[in-house]
């Protein structure tokens, strides 16, 4: 009976130490695939940094929808001079929405300052609202 009991014992003794190195590897390989999925991901976050910083780089435009108080015509060059100062940066015509609502293309020195160019713009007493023209994607077709 006690040597039963001695090689029960001896084997799962060799059992814990097969298993021992049969997760080392297993380990290695897990530790592995973190470091590789935190290298991209740390290599996805510097990629936004840099693509962050190149768009508030030398110059930044933004395209605008402005509404007017009265139907004017959009691409009127008085209109788009009179934009400009009140802007402080140069606006060129897009397209009209409406009689009275336009899209415009505002490029300014960094994107902070397109912020700033749009309060201006909403201070012209002909100007209704100034908002940004967030460019829209078809939906994908369900066949």
């Amino acid at each position: 009976m006690g040597r039963a009991l001695f090689a029960v014992h001896a084997n799962r003794s060799l059992a814990s130490r097969v298993s021992n190195r049969m997760t080392l590897p297993a380990r290695t390989v897990a530790l592995r695939c973190l470091q590789f999925v935190l290298a991209l991901l740390v290599s996805g976050a510097m990629w936004c940094v840099c693509a962050d910083a190149a768009a508030d780089g030398p110059e930044s435009s933004v395209r605008i929808l402005i509404g007017f108080r009265e139907p004017v015509k959009g691409d009127a060059p008085h209109l788009i001079s009179r934009l400009e100062k009140a802007a402080g940066a140069p606006i060129h015509y897009v397209a009209s929405v409406s009689d009275k609502r336009h899209a415009y293309e505002l490029a300014c020195p960094a994107r902070s300052s397109c912020a700033q160019a749009m309060r201006s713009l909403q201070q012209d007493p002909e100007v209704a609202d100034v908002s940004s023209d967030a460019m829209r994607k078809p939906l994908p077709q369900v066949r």
